[in-house]
Protein backbone atom coordinates (compact mmCIF):
# COMPACT_ATOMS: atom_id res chain seq x y z
CA UNK A 1 0.00 0.00 0.00
CA UNK A 2 1.10 3.56 -0.58
CA UNK A 3 1.12 6.27 2.10
CA UNK A 4 -2.31 7.61 1.21
CA UNK A 5 -3.84 4.15 1.50
CA UNK A 6 -2.14 3.45 4.85
CA UNK A 7 -3.38 6.78 6.18
CA UNK A 8 -6.95 6.09 5.07
CA UNK A 9 -6.84 2.56 6.49
CA UNK A 10 -5.60 3.81 9.87
CA UNK A 11 -8.41 6.35 10.20
CA UNK A 12 -11.09 3.92 9.01
CA UNK A 13 -10.03 1.15 11.40
CA UNK A 14 -10.00 3.54 14.36
CA UNK A 15 -13.60 4.55 13.60
CA UNK A 16 -14.74 0.90 13.65
CA UNK A 17 -14.76 0.77 17.47
CA UNK A 18 -14.62 2.84 20.64
CA UNK A 19 -12.64 6.09 20.65
CA UNK A 20 -11.59 7.60 23.98
CA UNK A 21 -10.67 11.18 24.80
CA UNK A 22 -8.29 11.63 27.73
CA UNK A 23 -7.33 15.20 26.95
CA UNK A 24 -5.09 17.17 24.59
CA UNK A 25 -1.77 15.68 25.70
CA UNK A 26 -1.82 11.88 25.79
CA UNK A 27 1.31 9.74 25.44
CA UNK A 28 2.16 6.11 24.74
CA UNK A 29 4.98 3.70 24.03
CA UNK A 30 4.80 0.76 21.66
CA UNK A 31 7.22 -1.95 20.56
CA UNK A 32 7.35 -3.87 17.30
CA UNK A 33 8.28 -6.90 19.42
CA UNK A 34 10.44 -9.96 19.07
CA UNK A 35 12.54 -9.60 22.24
CA UNK A 36 12.06 -12.01 25.18
CA UNK A 37 11.79 -10.37 28.59
CA UNK A 38 10.83 -6.97 27.18
CA UNK A 39 8.97 -5.84 30.31
CA UNK A 40 9.86 -2.17 29.92
CA UNK A 41 6.26 -0.89 29.74
CA UNK A 42 5.75 -1.95 33.36
CA UNK A 43 8.48 0.54 34.28
CA UNK A 44 7.91 3.27 31.70
CA UNK A 45 4.23 3.85 32.48
CA UNK A 46 4.77 4.63 36.21
CA UNK A 47 7.72 6.91 35.41
CA UNK A 48 5.74 8.91 32.85
CA UNK A 49 2.63 9.15 35.04
CA UNK A 50 4.71 10.24 38.05
CA UNK A 51 6.01 13.13 35.94
CA UNK A 52 2.43 14.32 35.42
CA UNK A 53 1.83 13.07 31.87
CA UNK A 54 -1.17 10.98 30.82
CA UNK A 55 -0.33 7.52 29.47
CA UNK A 56 -3.25 5.08 29.04
CA UNK A 57 -1.35 1.94 28.05
CA UNK A 58 -3.46 -0.71 26.34
CA UNK A 59 -1.51 -3.90 25.76
CA UNK A 60 -1.78 -7.33 24.20
CA UNK A 61 -1.32 -10.85 25.40
CA UNK A 62 1.85 -12.65 24.29
CA UNK A 63 2.41 -12.54 20.52
CA UNK A 64 6.14 -12.64 19.74
CA UNK A 65 7.52 -13.37 23.22
CA UNK A 66 6.69 -15.65 26.19
CA UNK A 67 4.83 -12.85 27.97
CA UNK A 68 2.88 -9.87 26.71
CA UNK A 69 2.67 -6.71 28.81
CA UNK A 70 -0.92 -7.54 29.74
CA UNK A 71 0.13 -11.02 30.90
CA UNK A 72 2.85 -9.66 33.18
CA UNK A 73 0.64 -6.88 34.54
CA UNK A 74 -2.12 -9.38 35.31
CA UNK A 75 0.21 -11.04 37.81
CA UNK A 76 0.00 -7.81 39.84
CA UNK A 77 -3.52 -6.54 39.13
CA UNK A 78 -6.58 -7.11 36.92
CA UNK A 79 -6.17 -5.95 33.32
CA UNK A 80 -9.62 -6.57 31.79
CA UNK A 81 -11.86 -3.51 32.17
CA UNK A 82 -14.83 -2.05 30.35
CA UNK A 83 -14.90 1.46 28.93
CA UNK A 84 -16.34 3.17 32.00
CA UNK A 85 -13.81 1.54 34.32
CA UNK A 86 -10.98 2.63 32.04
CA UNK A 87 -12.15 6.24 32.10
CA UNK A 88 -12.29 6.22 35.90
CA UNK A 89 -8.81 4.69 36.25
CA UNK A 90 -7.16 7.16 33.89
CA UNK A 91 -8.98 10.16 35.40
CA UNK A 92 -7.72 9.19 38.86
CA UNK A 93 -4.18 8.07 38.03
CA UNK A 94 -3.28 9.61 34.64
CA UNK A 95 -2.30 6.10 33.57
CA UNK A 96 -3.20 2.46 33.22
CA UNK A 97 -1.81 -0.83 31.93
CA UNK A 98 -4.77 -2.82 30.66
CA UNK A 99 -5.61 -5.50 28.13
CA UNK A 100 -6.98 -3.83 25.01
CA UNK A 101 -9.05 -6.86 24.02
CA UNK A 102 -11.90 -5.97 26.39
CA UNK A 103 -12.37 -2.41 25.12
CA UNK A 104 -13.62 -2.84 21.54
CA UNK A 105 -10.68 -0.90 20.12
CA UNK A 106 -10.52 -0.97 16.31
CA UNK A 107 -12.31 -4.33 15.84
CA UNK A 108 -11.70 -4.10 12.09
CA UNK A 109 -7.97 -4.34 12.80
CA UNK A 110 -8.51 -7.38 15.02
CA UNK A 111 -10.18 -9.19 12.13
CA UNK A 112 -7.18 -8.53 9.90
CA UNK A 113 -4.78 -9.71 12.61
CA UNK A 114 -6.64 -13.03 12.91
CA UNK A 115 -6.15 -13.52 9.16
CA UNK A 116 -2.50 -12.39 9.08
CA UNK A 117 -1.20 -14.36 12.07
CA UNK A 118 -1.72 -17.93 10.79
CA UNK A 119 -0.19 -16.88 7.46
CA UNK A 120 2.74 -15.17 9.20
CA UNK A 121 2.04 -12.00 7.27
CA UNK A 122 3.12 -8.65 8.72
CA UNK A 123 3.88 -6.23 5.86
CA UNK A 124 4.57 -2.57 6.59
CA UNK A 125 1.31 -1.61 4.90
CA UNK A 126 -0.68 -3.51 7.53
CA UNK A 127 1.66 -3.21 10.52
CA UNK A 128 1.74 0.59 10.64
CA UNK A 129 -2.05 1.10 10.47
CA UNK A 130 -2.49 -1.67 13.06
CA UNK A 131 -0.23 0.14 15.55
CA UNK A 132 -1.53 3.63 14.92
CA UNK A 133 -5.23 2.81 14.85
CA UNK A 134 -5.07 1.43 18.41
CA UNK A 135 -3.29 4.59 19.56
CA UNK A 136 -5.90 6.82 17.93
CA UNK A 137 -8.60 4.77 19.65
CA UNK A 138 -7.32 5.72 23.11
CA UNK A 139 -6.70 9.35 22.22
CA UNK A 140 -2.90 9.21 22.01
CA UNK A 141 -1.29 12.36 20.60
CA UNK A 142 2.41 11.54 21.03
CA UNK A 143 4.09 8.14 20.83
CA UNK A 144 7.56 6.66 21.08
CA UNK A 145 8.04 3.49 19.05
CA UNK A 146 10.62 0.94 20.18
CA UNK A 147 12.02 -0.89 17.13
CA UNK A 148 14.13 -3.88 18.26
CA UNK A 149 16.70 -4.82 15.61
CA UNK A 150 18.35 -8.22 15.35
CA UNK A 151 17.81 -11.92 14.72
CA UNK A 152 14.29 -13.05 15.57
CA UNK A 153 12.72 -9.60 15.25
CA UNK A 154 10.86 -8.02 12.34
CA UNK A 155 13.98 -6.00 11.46
CA UNK A 156 17.23 -7.91 11.12
CA UNK A 157 19.39 -4.90 10.19
CA UNK A 158 19.52 -1.27 11.34
CA UNK A 159 18.80 -0.16 7.79
CA UNK A 160 15.52 -2.12 7.81
CA UNK A 161 14.58 -0.49 11.10
CA UNK A 162 15.41 3.00 9.85
CA UNK A 163 13.25 2.55 6.75
CA UNK A 164 10.33 1.45 8.90
CA UNK A 165 10.86 4.32 11.36
CA UNK A 166 10.81 6.90 8.56
CA UNK A 167 7.58 5.51 7.12
CA UNK A 168 5.97 5.14 10.55
CA UNK A 169 6.65 8.78 11.45
CA UNK A 170 5.24 9.92 8.12
CA UNK A 171 1.96 8.02 8.49
CA UNK A 172 1.69 9.06 12.15
CA UNK A 173 1.97 12.70 11.11
CA UNK A 174 -0.71 12.17 8.47
CA UNK A 175 -3.20 10.98 11.11
CA UNK A 176 -2.33 13.71 13.62
CA UNK A 177 0.19 11.99 15.88
CA UNK A 178 3.70 13.08 16.80
CA UNK A 179 6.04 10.07 16.77
CA UNK A 180 9.61 9.39 17.78
CA UNK A 181 11.32 6.08 17.00
CA UNK A 182 14.17 4.35 18.82
CA UNK A 183 16.13 1.49 17.29
CA UNK A 184 17.18 -0.85 20.11
CA UNK A 185 19.44 -3.90 20.24
CA UNK A 186 17.71 -7.27 20.26
CA UNK A 187 20.67 -9.65 20.49
CA UNK A 188 19.67 -10.86 23.97
CA UNK A 189 16.68 -10.83 26.36
CA UNK A 190 15.94 -7.68 28.36
CA UNK A 191 16.72 -8.29 32.01
CA UNK A 192 17.19 -11.67 33.66
CA UNK A 193 13.65 -13.05 33.62
CA UNK A 194 11.31 -14.43 30.95
CA UNK A 195 7.68 -15.28 31.69
CA UNK A 196 4.76 -13.37 33.25
CA UNK A 197 5.30 -13.91 36.98
CA UNK A 198 9.06 -13.43 37.13
CA UNK A 199 9.00 -10.53 34.65
CA UNK A 200 6.44 -8.76 36.84
CA UNK A 201 8.60 -9.43 39.91
CA UNK A 202 11.73 -8.09 38.20
CA UNK A 203 9.96 -4.91 37.06
CA UNK A 204 8.45 -4.29 40.50
CA UNK A 205 11.81 -4.87 42.19
CA UNK A 206 13.45 -2.29 39.93
CA UNK A 207 10.71 0.29 40.55
CA UNK A 208 11.27 -0.10 44.29
CA UNK A 209 15.07 0.03 44.07
CA UNK A 210 16.83 1.58 41.08
CA UNK A 211 20.08 -0.13 42.09
CA UNK A 212 18.48 -3.57 41.85
CA UNK A 213 19.21 -3.75 38.12
CA UNK A 214 19.68 -5.45 35.75
CA UNK A 215 21.42 -2.83 33.63
CA UNK A 216 19.82 -3.85 30.34
CA UNK A 217 16.36 -3.27 31.81
CA UNK A 218 17.36 0.01 33.47
CA UNK A 219 18.94 1.41 30.32
CA UNK A 220 16.14 0.51 27.92
CA UNK A 221 13.32 1.58 30.26
CA UNK A 222 14.85 4.91 31.21
CA UNK A 223 15.92 5.71 27.65
CA UNK A 224 12.42 5.22 26.24
CA UNK A 225 10.78 6.95 29.20
CA UNK A 226 13.22 9.82 28.72
CA UNK A 227 12.10 10.32 25.13
CA UNK A 228 8.48 10.60 26.28
CA UNK A 229 9.45 13.06 29.02
CA UNK A 230 11.28 15.15 26.41
CA UNK A 231 8.22 15.10 24.15
CA UNK A 232 6.09 16.23 27.08
CA UNK A 233 8.42 19.05 28.12
CA UNK A 234 9.30 17.35 31.40
CA UNK A 235 12.98 16.90 30.51
CA UNK A 236 15.47 18.76 28.38
CA UNK A 237 16.23 17.16 25.03
CA UNK A 238 19.38 15.10 24.99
Amino acid sequence: MDNEEMTAMTLAEAKSGNIFDFGPEVYDKHSTGGVPGNKVSLIIVPIVAAAGLTIPKTSTRAITSPSGTADSMEVLAPVAFDSEDLKKIVSQLNACIVWGGALDLAPADNILIEIERPLRMDPFGLMIPSILTKKLSVGVKKIVLDIPVGTGTKFTTPNDGKKFAHLFKEIAKNVGLEAECALTLAHQPIGHSIGPAIEAKEALTLLRDYNAGPNSLIEKSTSLAGIILEMGGKAEKG
